[in-house]
């Protein structure tokens, strides 16, 4: 307080002269004449006052808030002695919640003594200068009750909403943005003001921030004294997918709060598209149909409840190392780690309420499931098929899986650093199982790895030349039991040998020793070697063969790394002297939305200077195209090479066919052939229920 401040008190008149307060750059001053007079006026000013200073009824501190802003105010008291009036303005810049800039409000008031009410005026102008908020015929009656005290209506004019997001959830809601129109009726006090009224939004946008996936949402809000209701909304994921939401925001005064937001999607919609970063227990484009319901109570908790089938284009990941690997993949993607927490493996928790996470997910053959056994080497298995499985996570984010998931086809990649990689084919009915810890499921599941390779190295030196030619080879791996630390058994088998021929190798690869080491040869060599492994006597190019077959993946790898709308593999190899070099070129595509798929393996087999072999011209080839959208008509022809069979003198390179495939499930006959029916009637007169049999009969 400046020393020099006097208070007079001449002719029935206080003269104050200028006493200020001050407190860094806050200025509070009062001067002038509290007397009886019209003339003897009286004010207050505040300048450069710290909104966060002032003492809001909110509580903002117990909700963990931030409030900024400059408050700059005049007030005007005339004749207080006698028949009082007064007025005021109120300017307060650079209001932000949060984080989030509010823009400037403006309030000013004159007392109407007739009325005995204030008469209000006011405006919230944003960042750009322009009205986005202002009061129409408002006035505020101190002596009324508290439900009317505060009277008039609130315009918004294109109100950015952004300001809203500090009330949300922001961990799993967030970025929302858009813009509101409409009037709402103005209730209340100062303190607790009530707002009535209908608003129109459009473009509104919210992300689910766990899934990082951005909607847009048009519709209405109907407010109440204690509700925000959202009405006839659609929303719409980011490829302008649509569906139905609605929701209700309860609250006491702002403060307290609680969502409740319900969503149907009858259309496949992308839920989630998110990455390893942002969610290391399973991440990637999801496409889905379904209800989802997500609760939030800033008292209570937050819950999060998905019943939801897959579609079409879903590509989910779920990374299979254990939470080592983690932390790993953590400092490889340069997120900044704290070495003080670097043993800390549990993830910290979001929230400090109650977490409810449970998500039912139908998975159908539409989507590709990709398991991660080692991101660094691209160790992974892709497969699609068929399952229900059951997510919960909790408020420490500890991840539960329930249910199981059949492998219907896809595949698994062996990798060895960057030089070698095999691709193995998913056996049909695999199987994994959850039953609680995600890392601790059970696996059954085969693969097959085919190629053509001499079976020379296998046989008596004097039975070489009959097995001289390249014969297919299936090599298989099992997996079984811990899915993190799984039992791994191997075979091979000989699918276009005779019975008895087949038998003569398979008692020569009797014993797992012998199994493993031809299987790994056959993986990293692409041929078998002696039994007697430490006899290179007929080997001598082996590290040849080893090199060629690196070139080949490294070329294969590249040249299909170009387009995804072709699988392309090379295949060079070095002949031994009793067999022939050879050169193949594996393509396969689908074209026409999967309708046609088309395999070739393509390639010309050299003569050597022993055998003097001719060279052989390989010309492999299947094609099948879906004559329906479903698929269970379709048409196949194909193009095969024989195996070289020494007991068959008129044999012939290759064999062809062409033939018509048809699958259907059914019930009953009745069922079944009301669906072979349908294949001959036109659109108009197919039968759209044929396990109805009353339907079935008003079709015949």
């Amino acid at each position: 307080i400046a020393k020099e401040s006097q208070i007079n008190f001449i002719d029935n008149v206080f003269k104050f002269d200028t006493i200020n307060f001050f407190n860094n750059q806050q200025l509070l001053s009062f001067f002038g004449d509290i007397g009886s007079e019209i003339s003897d006026s009286f004010k207050i000013d505040l300048k450069n006052f710290q909104l966060k200073n002032i003492p809001v009824h909110l509580d903002f501190k117990n909700e963990n808030s931030n409030l900024n802003g400059l408050i700059n105010s005049n007030i005007c008291f005339q004749s207080l002695l006698n028949n009082s009036q007064f007025s005021t303005t109120l300017d307060v810049r650079s209001i932000n919640y949060n984080n989030f800039e509010v823009g400037d409000l403006k309030i000013s008031s004159i007392w109407d003594d007739s009325s005995k009410k204030f008469i209000l005026d006011g405006e919230l102008i944003n960042e750009n200068n322009e009205q986005e908020i202002s009061l129409i015929n408002a006035s505020f009656t101190p002596e009324n009750n508290p439900d009317n005290r505060l009277n008039g209506r609130v315009s918004l004019n294109n109100t950015n909403v952004d300001f809203l997001n500090p009330f949300l959830p922001n961990k799993f809601l967030s970025d929302l943005k858009g813009f509101i129109n409409g009037d709402l009726s103005l209730k209340g006090t100062w303190s607790e003001p009530k707002f009535n009224g209908v608003l129109n939004f459009n473009h509104f946008e919210l992300k689910l921030s766990e899934y990082n996936s951005l909607f847009n949402i048009k519709g209405k809000l109907l407010f109440s004294d204690d509700k925000v209701e959202i009405l006839n909304a659609s929303i719409y994921d980011e490829l302008n997918v649509s569906g139905k939401i609605q929701g209700n925001y309860h609250h006491n005064n702002f403060s307290r709060y609680s969502i409740d937001l319900g969503l149907d999607f009858d259309k496949p919609m992308m839920i989630m598209n998110n990455t390893y970063s942002e969610n290391p227990y399973y991440y990637g484009k999801a496409f889905m149909t379904g209800i989802t319901k997500i609760k939030y109570d800033s008292i209570n908790d937050l819950s999060i409840k998905v019943n939801a089938k897959t579609a079409k284009n879903t590509d989910l990941f779920i990374p299979i190392y254990g939470d080592e690997e983690v932390v790993l993949h953590d400092f490889i993607s340069f997120k900044k780690i704290d070495s003080k927490n670097v043993d800390t493996l549990i993830p910290k928790s979001y929230f400090k309420d109650k977490l409810d996470v449970d998500i039912a997910l139908e998975i159908t053959d539409e989507a590709e499931v990709m398991l991660i056994f080692d991101d660094l080497v691209g160790d992974a298995m892709k497969s699609t098929g068929e399952g229900h499985i059951q997510l919960n996570v909790d408020q420490n984010y500890d991840v539960s899986m329930y249910g199981n998931y059949v492998i219907n086809k896809g595949e698994y990649v062996f990798a060895l650093k960057e030089f070698i990689n095999k691709k193995f084919t998913l056996n049909k009915g695999g199987r994994i199982t959850w039953l609680g810890d995600p890392y601790n499921a059970k696996i059954d599941l085969s693969a097959k790895y085919s190629l053509r390779t001499s079976l020379s190295n296998l046989v008596l030196e004097e039975e070489k030349n009959n097995w001289k030619q390249k014969s297919l080879v299936d090599v298989y791996i099992y997996l079984e039991n811990d899915l993190m630390n799984p039992d791994v058994k191997f075979n091979i088998d000989f699918p276009r040998l005779n019975e008895t021929d087949k038998t003569i190798f398979e008692n020569v690869l009797s014993n797992s020793e012998e199994m493993n080491k031809q299987v790994f040869s056959l993986l990293i060599l692409n041929q078998f070697i002696t039994t007697n492994h430490l006899n290179f006597g007929n080997n001598g190019n082996i590290y040849d063969i080893s090199s060629s077959e690196v070139l080949s993946n490294q070329l294969g790898n590249m040249i299909s790394s170009f387009t995804d709308e072709f699988d392309i593999g090379f295949d060079y190899s070095l002949g031994s002297p009793i067999t022939n070099d050879k050169l193949t070129v594996a393509m396969s595509t689908q074209q026409f939305n999967d309708r046609l798929s088309i395999q070739t393996n393509l390639g010309m087999s050299q003569s050597n200077n022993l055998t003097q072999n001719p060279n052989t011209f390989i010309g492999d080839v299947n094609v099948e195209y879906k004559l329906n959208s479903i698929g269970n008509i379709r048409v196949h022809a194909y193009n095969e090479s024989n195996e070289y069979d020494l007991s068959n003198q008129n044999q012939s390179n290759y064999t062809q066919g062409i033939g018509v495939f048809y699958k259907q499930s059914f019930n009953s006959f009745g069922e079944l052939f009301c669906e072979m029916a349908n294949l001959f009637r036109s659109k108009e007169n197919k039968c759209n229920n044929c396990q109805d049999s009353e339907s079935r009969k008003k079709r015949k």
